[in-house]
This record gives C-alpha cells, sequence and structure tokens, in this order.
C-alpha cells in the first residue's frame, strides 16, 4: 500500500533525527536528493516546513503540524492493517499504553508481562512520547492508558492514580562526598549545571527556584534530552535535576548518585490516566491498579521519592 507519497515519509524521518544528513543515511539517498524532496513538499504545500541551521534542523509550526497528523496516520494505517489481517478471525484483544521514555525499562515492561499473564489480552501495544502528544492519542482513542508526568484532570482525560515524585540532584558518585538523604538546591550551585529543557515538565519551576538563590547559576548546558543529561552528569562534566525514574537503572548501577532536593514543592506527578469519554470498566481498573503497585515497588527500592 503506498498511502503516502515518498516526500512524507522522508519528512517524517527528518523530523524524527532532526537532521537531513542523518536522515539521508537511514534512507540510503543523498543529502541533497533529500533536500530537493522537502523544497518539492514545502512548494506543494505552500508553507516552510523546515529551518535549516548548522546544527541541524529545527521544524517550523507547520512542520510541527505535520509530523502529529503524519503521526496519526501511520498510527491509523497500521490499526487498519492489522484489522485486516486478522478479519474473519478471533484477534483478541490489544491494550495500548503510552508512556513517557523515562518508564521503557522498568514500569511498562512489568507491566507488560503482568498483560502478557492475562488471558483476555492478546497484544499490547507500547507507545513513548511526550505528556502532550500521549494526551492527545488517549483523547483520539488510540490509547487505552497513559503513564506521564503533571497530567490535568479534564472532560476528555481522568487521572485515575498518581504518585508525588521528587525531583533530585543528579551527579558522578564522586563529586557529593557526605552521605546525606537529601541536598538543598543553594549547595547544587557550587558545580556546573546542565539545565533540564523548556520541553520537560520539571524545567519551569526548577528554574525558577534556581534564580531565587543567591548564587549566580554555572549553567554550562541546556537540553531536553534526558539521556544527554545523565551522559554529563556520569562523565562529571555537570551536574543537573532529575526525577528518581529517570536515572533509577543508572543509580543502581553506581554510575550517578540521586539525591532528592529539599525543598518538598519541587515535586512531579506521577499520574495514571485514561479516556474521560469513554467507559472505564473493571479490567482497565484493574490493569491500572496493576501500574501503580509497579510504581510503587520501584519508586522504593533505592534513593527515590
Amino acid at each position: 500500500m503506498a498511502e503516502f507519497s515518498r516526500e512524507i515519509y522522508s519528512f517524517i524521518e527528518i523530523a524524527r533525527e532532526r537532521s537531513i544528513r542523518q536522515a539521508a543515511e537511514k534512507l540510503n539517498i543523498s543529502s541533497s536528493a533529500l533536500s530537493r524532496q522537502m523544497r518539492l513538499l514545502e512548494q506543494d504545500l505552500g508553507v516552510r516546513l523546515l529551518i535549516r541551521r548548522v546544527t541541524g534542523v529545527e521544524l517550523t509550526e507547520a512542520g510541527r503540524l505535520l509530523l502529529q497528523q503524519t503521526e496519526r496516520w501511520l498510527d491509523d494505517q497500521n490499526r487498519l492493517r492489522a484489522e485486516l489481517s486478522g478479519a474473519g478471525r478471533n484477534a483478541g484483544r490489544v491494550f495500548r499504553i503510552g508512556a513517557m521514555e523515562c518508564f521503557a525499562d522498568n514500569l511498562v515492561p512489568e507491566l507488560f508481562a503482568y498483560l502478557r499473564r492475562n488471558d483476555r489480552i492478546d497484544r499490547v501495544e507500547a507507545r513513548f512520547a511526550g505528556t502532550e502528544n500521549l494526551l492527545q492519542d488517549l483523547q483520539d482513542g488510540m490509547l487505552d492508558l497513559v503513564i506521564a508526568f503533571n497530567v490535568h484532570h479534564s472532560q476528555n482525560v481522568r487521572v485515575v492514580s498518581e504518585k508525588a515524585c521528587r525531583i533530585g540532584l543528579i551527579c558522578s558518585p564522586g563529586i557529593y562526598a557526605p552521605d546525606e538523604p537529601e541536598v538543598a538546591i543553594s549547595t547544587c550551585l557550587d558545580w556546573p549545571i546542565c539545565l533540564p529543557g523548556r520541553q520537560l515538565s520539571l524545567h519551569t519551576r526548577l528554574y525558577a527556584e534556581i534564580l531565587k538563590q543567591r548564587k549566580r547559576p554555572d549553567i554550562r548546558a541546556e537540553s531536553n534530552s534526558v539521556q544527554f543529561i545523565r551522559n554529563l552528569a556520569i562523565r562529571g562534566e555537570c551536574v543537573s535535576f532529575l526525577t528518581w525514574f529517570d536515572v533509577r537503572n543508572e543509580v543502581l548501577a553506581g554510575t550517578i548518585r540521586f539525591l532528592p532536593l529539599t525543598d518538598k514543592r519541587l515535586t512531579e506527578r506521577v499520574c495514571l490516566s485514561v479516556s474521560g469519554t469513554r467507559p472505564f470498566g473493571k479490567e482497565a481498573a484493574d490493569i491500572a491498579w496493576q501500574a501503580m503497585r509497579i510504581l510503587e515497588r520501584f519508586a522504593g527500592d533505592g534513593q527515590g521519592p
């Protein structure tokens, strides 16, 4: 099925890689050919989709809208393929989980194992993205359960359970020697900082608290990539601030130290959410309850919140 043009598929790859060169390598074509495709697509749509920079490409507002829509089209296409392939036979029940990336190697695999033991669930689908995109997919009927930070109850989204999750200092184990259970944010400003980017939910409150301190922060880097932030902390280049779930594996492996901040206001909420417009039956309630049990266990298996 050739539902989408070559240019659309190329645009999706560029948007995901944030680089024409890297996208060209994955698509096995030249960068110049890929650039020509994007110029043709922009001419056809009559809008600018990409901003070319030395460090890569950024999406314009029109580009972000196109990416969101094409990802929904692709999800719909894949779901249609699955339904067509299962027509005429019992395809079983599919349960669709949406979660933030920090839950990809802890909570979601455990929940997957639980669901696979449920004989009423034939297949589990997991999608990882930011809170805004996950909630949009939930409202569009593309997800059954969303695990994300700081979700607000609304007519379209129902928060069925939540847990407070403190923000903490993350650093190389050799940087902070005293064996303290918590650390004041003013103490953290003694070191160079990698500030979590504006796209991360903790940025606004955290940065406001940093600016209240009487010390001038030495902000060496800012990033929306949790992986990049973790790597800088492991290398001892900077300290930063994340939640326990962002660094749990690294803390347990001994490559990162996590110390909750003493300011109790700097807390994230891990929320389990379902659609507010679709029925919330016993099966979904049981799954949400099991997810919260797993969440509680992971939150308490180290120097967590």
